[in-house]
């Protein structure tokens, strides 16, 4: 695969998870400010699949934010186990 092709798939999944966070303010702090890096990227051009993608944030800000988010989201449906 060529990166351009990846980098398309790596914004495909990258947009999808900003579009399930419900949060406006949240949303724009992950679209403003995130890295995406790490072996993804390696794995999409060698054609195999991806386990996961790293973020990063670019901030404490950001990563305060979105780490409250989740946090609260769990807090209102805690797992059954």
């Amino acid at each position: 695969m060529k990166f351009k092709t990846a980098n398309m798939q790596i914004c495909r999944h990258f947009d999808r998870w900003v579009e399930s966070i419900d949060d406006p303010t949240i949303r724009g702090l992950v679209m403003k400010n995130s890295i995406i890096t790490g072996g993804s990227i390696v794995t999409l051009v060698t054609e195999n699949s991806v386990n996961d993608y790293d973020v990063y944030f670019r901030d404490k800000t950001t990563t305060a934010a979105v780490a409250r988010y989740y946090v609260a989201k769990i807090q209102k449906n805690p797992p059954t186990r």
